[in-house]
């Protein structure tokens, strides 16, 4: 499994999009419809399990778990890359999530939580890129090569500026998702329909608590990095001043 950098958990549910519904609200219910070729501004919906347990989660469980009663903790969350659970169109990893919600309740957390990443931003460990957490076959677009005009993601003005051990992009190419391009939505939206109906039959569903669908960077509800030059580039701000996203949109 990849390792990426996690985002405190009350900054997190702050932040997040929770655009599906378990068991009683109706996301599940109907699958999405395709976006239309105009851009759409994500949606923002908070619906949760009827058996979710309020109270703190602890982001844990990638190699061990932690024990709940030690630090008071109702549930267990992880992150999970768009690439890992779809690594190819039409195929789905559903049995790394049915283990980690398997090895939870045995561990003895009441509540469980999921987190989707479409995109990860310049804090990534090396020598990953931020879109590497798109599938393949979404990056490089519908005719299925890389470098084409149909990629759906877009070169940053702003080089890779990592710089230490095992960085060997330093001053290299860095990209960024095209949120706004059809096959890229249109891809991530068959991911999340096929996720519910997992999710929906799911032999443990009374344990999963919430579900959060990353509409930007980290999971979060941010396009990406936009700080000061020096730190990490200013590619928000690059994305709206280029037509690729702008504040009404997104």
């Amino acid at each position: 499994m990849k390792k990426y950098h996690p985002r405190a958990i009350f900054f997190i549910i702050l932040l997040f999009a929770f655009i599906l519904a378990l068991f009683a609200g109706t996301a599940f219910s109907a699958p999405l419809a395709a976006p239309t070729p105009a851009v759409q501004q994500p949606a923002s919906e908070l619906s949760v399990s009827p058996g979710a347990a309020s109270g703190f989660y602890l982001e844990n469980g990638r190699f061990s778990f932690l024990n709940p009663t030690d630090y008071s903790a109702t549930g267990a969350f992880r992150f999970w890359s768009w690439e890992k659970l779809n690594p190819a169109a039409g195929v789905y990893r559903w049995d790394y999530l049915d283990d980690y919600i398997n090895r939870a309740v045995t561990a003895g957390y009441q509540s469980i939580g999921l987190t989707i990443m479409p995109y990860t931003g310049r804090s990534v460990g090396c020598p990953l890129q931020g879109v590497d957490v798109m599938p393949y076959f979404v990056r490089v677009g519908p005719d299925g090569i890389a470098n084409t005009a149909d990629d759906t993601v877009i070169l940053s003005p702003y080089p890779d500026e990592r710089n230490y051990s095992g960085c060997t992009n330093f001053g290299g190419a860095w990209y960024l998702p095209d949120y706004a391009d059809p096959y890229f939505q249109s891809q991530y939206i068959t991911f999340i329909n096929a996720l519910a109906d997992h999710l929906r039959n799911h032999p443990q569903k009374d344990a999963i608590g919430w579900v959060a669908i990353g509409v930007g960077k980290d999971g979060e509800n941010r396009a990406a990095d936009n700080k000061d030059p020096g730190y990490a580039a200013k590619d928000e701000e690059f994305l709206a001043n280029n037509g690729y996203l702008s504040v009404a949109q997104w």
